[in-house]
């Protein structure tokens, strides 16, 4: 019960509880702090980008990469997901990595899953070869340099593709 007050408050004589107080806890146990304090970090990454992603891999082994977007509405999360293969996941596949990920989220949010649009890349070059290299052995290496370029495993979500970034890596070809 509260029956005075530590620093008195000018105009009050006395306290008193008619009825008693509701809530509050014990001292926390240090076991439950320590748990507590450790697990901090990783409450404060619930429902980033990171987050989504992470998630979205656990929930299905085939998701590579993931991108987490504002929806049209402030209350939907668009995820993108892209699979190993770069085939897309099948309608019940983007539901179990939905209904996944909204099981541990904290966010009040509607989040939608779909498959990455790919966008084609054509690349025409003349080649004058160099004594002592063929043509086919240019060819391996130019197609070599700029599939590690724009890997889409690694490329990121929404980059535009810098036409002097090929011509660079064109020019760097021996032959």
């Amino acid at each position: 019960s509260i029956d005075k007050l530590v620093t008195p408050v000018t105009g009050i004589s006395l306290i008193f509880n008619p009825v008693p107080a509701e809530g509050g806890a014990d001292a926390e146990l240090d076991a439950n702090y320590k748990t507590r304090i450790h697990k901090y970090p990783s409450s404060l990454n619930i429902d980033t980008s990171n987050f989504f992603e992470e998630t979205a891999k656990q929930v299905n082994k085939d998701v590579i990469r993931a991108y987490a977007k504002a929806g049209g509405d402030f209350r939907i999360i668009e995820l993108v997901v892209v699979s190993r293969s770069g085939a897309n996941f099948s309608s019940n596949e983007k539901t179990a990595i939905k209904d996944g990920i909204e099981s541990v989220s904290k966010g009040f949010t509607t989040l939608t899953v779909s498959d990455i649009t790919f966008t084609s890349v054509a690349i025409v070059a003349s080649v004058s070869l160099k004594r002592g290299f063929s043509l086919r052995d240019v060819y391996i290496q130019a197609a070599d340099r700029l599939s590690a370029f724009l890997d889409w495993r690694t490329w990121e979500f929404g980059l535009d593709i810098d036409q002097t970034d090929l011509i660079r890596i064109l020019d760097s070809v021996e032959g």
